[in-house]
């Protein structure tokens, strides 16, 4: 992590890391071992989705490759709607939705064209249309900027059944 770490504090900008964005380490491999260090960053403390940094690092801790989301610099907007009035956003925007269950939410930031945005990450299941939906939604406007069916784009790793 250290290496990692000190890499990032020299060369950081050039793979879009800017003064406002911190990094909280998520993984990184035992003292003396190879393998990947993942950094989340965070904007004013809060998770900036789909954008961590991944460093990895030899057994004599060089840096040997950096694995970065492309990321604006400009963050714009502020958090201005509230949790319930995301999750009617979301759920709105699934069209023809029944069943749907408990959602879970947590706000941070997410890429939205040439900037960053503040928004609300709403995650629920639903019967109909079956899946797992991930909807962000911006915490600033209301809008919707993007929706996803995690069954069909699933984000862990293993092995999915051909359909």
């Amino acid at each position: 992590e250290a290496a990692a770490r000190a890499f990032l504090a020299r060369h950081g900008a050039a793979f879009g890391l800017t003064a406002r964005q911190k990094l909280v380490v998520r993984t990184a491999p035992a003292v003396g071992q190879a393998g990947p260090v993942r950094f989340e960053r965070r904007i004013d403390r809060l998770p900036l989705f789909d954008g961590d940094v991944v460093v990895g690092v030899d057994l004599a801790n060089a840096v040997i490759l950096v694995n970065v989301a492309g990321v604006p610099a400009k963050v714009t907007g502020r958090a201005r709607i509230s949790r319930r009035a995301a999750i009617r956003a979301a759920k709105a925007a699934v069209p023809g939705l029944e069943g749907a269950g408990a959602p879970r939410t947590e706000r941070g930031w997410k890429s939205a064209g040439r900037v960053v945005r503040p928004v609300w990450r709403v995650d629920f299941s639903a019967a109909r249309p079956p899946g797992d939906w991930r909807t962000y939604v911006d915490a600033d406007t209301g809008k919707v900027l993007l929706r996803v069916d995690l069954r069909a784009f699933g984000t862990g790793s293993g092995i999915a059944p051909e359909r």
